[in-house]
């Protein structure tokens, strides 16, 4: 059975599944490039580089809710990389879940003005940040980890990723329909599409006429125009 709809096209569901799938793959195949050098070249590095916190909130603000599967999978990832124990499974894949909160920032701003203003955008990473260090403290405090410890920890293996977050989505605003609703987005490019066509069936000014048309001109009421008739032979 055919996974497009008769009209040959994905579906909208299928073309969220394929983007979503796209973007795990981009963000799997950084965090582990990201592991895998840290551990051979820099292993007393304290700091990482992620792409995990901008790709998430990049998700969020493209198919909001579904975003989910990538802070916990990165997480997942991240602890299976490092060969972690099950409590650090919990800071880094249920921690990590808190940064869907943002979401509900759409509620007070929408979503364009969020990317439409740099400030807003800086300020979104911020927030995003906040709830990323909220969400591993919670749970690190879960698993009996001290407070000063899970914040510090988190504060200096992250401020890197932070910066690299603003950068991120501060040059991915400028992108078109990178950090837009993707239904939002597919609705204005169907109408600039729709628009453009008009535009092009449209005729203003010349046009050659083709064999018949011509014919039809060359009646006794509308006869062909000669050459001497555009140039008389006492104009010569």
């Amino acid at each position: 059975m055919s996974n497009k709809n008769a009209s040959g096209r994905l579906t909208f569901g299928q073309y969220r599944v394929a983007d979503i799938m796209l973007f795990l793959l981009i963000m799997g195949v950084c965090e582990a490039v990201n592991v895998l050098a840290i551990r051979q070249w820099f292993p007393g590095m304290l700091f990482t580089i992620s792409v995990m916190l901008p790709v998430s909130l990049i998700m969020i603000i493209r198919w909001n809710w579904f975003a989910v599967v990538f802070p916990l999978f990165d997480g997942v990832l991240y602890c299976w990389l490092n060969g972690a124990a099950a409590e650090i499974y919990l800071i880094y894949a249920i921690g990590n879940l808190a940064i869907i909160l943002a979401w509900f920032l759409f509620k007070l701003i929408p979503k364009e003005k969020w990317v439409a203003h740099w400030y807003l955008t800086v300020l979104f990473v911020l927030i995003a940040f906040v709830l990323l260090l909220a969400g591993r403290t919670v749970m690190g405090l879960c698993v009996n980890i001290s407070f000063s410890k899970i914040v510090t920890e988190t504060l200096i293996s992250e401020s890197v990723s932070l910066l690299f977050a603003v950068v991120v989505l501060l040059i991915a605003r400028k992108a078109d329909g990178l950090m837009e609703d993707q239904k939002s987005y597919l609705k204005r490019v169907a109408a600039e599409n729709e628009l453009k066509s008009v535009d092009e069936e449209h005729w203003d000014g010349y046009q050659e006429l083709d064999e018949d048309e011509l014919k039809k001109l060359r009646t006794d009421d509308c006869p062909a125009i000669r050459p001497q008739d555009e140039y008389p032979s006492d104009s010569r």
